[in-house]
């Protein structure tokens, strides 16, 4: 896992809930994660870094928009 990648993981404030979001950093704190939309977004920046083992998996396809459809680098 690096920066950049998109992952899901359980929201921390409602678990049985996965977000996907934008790694920012990696370290010994955990995982930093961003959403794409700062604005509007929840996030690291509210619920702070989430440990590297509660993340699930990464994401490696977008389906939406279907423009944008296709593997993610």
């Amino acid at each position: 896992m690096r920066s950049g990648d998109i992952v899901a993981t359980p929201d921390p404030r409602q678990p049985a809930r996965l977000v996907l979001k934008r790694v920012a950093t990696v370290g010994h704190g955990g995982v930093f994660l961003l959403g794409d939309n700062p604005e509007h977004s929840t996030d690291s920046r509210q619920f702070g870094p989430v440990p590297v083992s509660s993340v699930q998996g990464k994401a490696i396809y977008r389906y939406f928009p279907p423009a944008r459809s296709g593997r993610l680098p």
